[in-house]
């Protein structure tokens, strides 16, 4: 964890294709939370309001 990852983040092996890149992401058990871009343990409290737990929400693709 750290560099040249922000806090909290880890640098491993890209999931996009072959070759040799690497990228920065939330370690195993834990999700990027886009209240403020850092990695938090899943189901846990993390930076939410009393009462809310931090959880995965599933993405949606836009219908046209």
């Amino acid at each position: 964890i750290g560099a040249p990852c922000p806090e909290t983040m880890e640098l491993g092996p890209s999931a996009k294709g072959g070759g040799v890149i690497a990228e920065c992401r939330c370690p195993p058990g834990t999700a990027q939370s886009p209240r403020d871009a850092l990695c938090h343990p899943i189901y846990t409290r993390a930076s939410c309001s009393k009462g809310e737990y931090f959880a995965p929400v599933a993405e949606t693709a836009n219908s046209p």
